[in-house]
């Protein structure tokens, strides 16, 4: 069975608005909030079949541009929406990104975004696909921050940086990946770096992480290494990889 991912967004009341992935039986909500936002300003009236046909069956058309869809549902109700579509030069668009004005103000949008920034990310590597829908909700929740890296309009690396509440003092790089051709170039230091300067942003002291191939990165960037376990991970095609432990203060 497959399960929708769930992401909690920011508001603090009695009913708090759930991110998930947008279903095309979501078209009557979608259509009113389209409808209401171009309201708000004066002589714009949606013309639906004319301008917006794609909205009475949403989901399908973002699938079928190998994009994504998110809806944000507060009481039964859908209150926002985003959806992104991969580009022809390789970069993403972001695209009908709405919110009721009551939602505006909430980190809903920042939420939306997010979740929109994550669908774009699985072309770093086939290999690390399958977490972005745990890290997503984990981004969206605040249990992680994601940080990335961009040249020229094209997503090139990414940092997942694991901030459990659990334990207030410490972190966890959970993943590290460059495209393969923007390696060699600085982006997985800087990333690293990133990462480190956003652990000491939220009190963090402490900072973990395992690598399988980027050991000599990290020794160069001052981590420790605590050692190395054989056949550690496992890779989708049945074979095991090696993995160092490592760890950093941040002082």
């Amino acid at each position: 069975m497959s399960h929708t991912p769930v992401l909690r967004a920011g508001r603090d009341d009695d009913a708090p608005p759930v991110l998930r992935a947008g279903r095309d039986s979501d078209a009557s909500d979608f259509i009113a909030l389209v409808d209401t936002c171009w309201a708000e300003y004066p002589g714009c009236v949606m013309d639906l079949d004319g301008e917006v046909p794609e909205l009475r069956a949403l989901a399908t058309y973002y699938a079928q541009q190998n994009g994504a869809l998110w809806a944000a549902g507060r009481a039964g109700r859908v209150v926002g929406m985003v959806a992104t579509k991969p580009l022809a030069d390789g970069t993403w668009e972001l695209c009908k990104m709405y919110a009721y004005a009551d939602q505006r103000g909430t980190g809903l949008a920042q939420s939306l975004v997010t979740a929109a920034a994550v669908s774009a990310l699985p072309r770093l590597s086939r290999l690390a696909a399958a977490p972005w829908k745990s890290i997503a909700s984990q981004a969206a929740t605040g249990a992680a921050i994601l940080l990335v890296a961009w040249h020229e309009g094209a997503l090139i690396g990414t940092a997942v940086l694991e901030t459990p509440s659990t334990q207030p003092h410490r972190a966890a790089l959970g993943l590290l990946l460059v495209a393969p051709e923007a390696r060699r170039q600085g982006i997985g230091r800087a990333l690293l770096r990133a990462t480190e300067a956003a652990a000491k942003s939220v009190g963090r002291d402490l900072l973990t992480a395992t690598t399988g191939r980027a050991e000599d990165l990290f020794l160069a960037e001052a981590w420790h290494r605590l050692g190395t376990i054989a056949g550690y991970t496992s890779q989708p095609d049945g074979t095991r990889e090696s993995a160092t432990f490592l760890w950093k203060p941040l002082t």
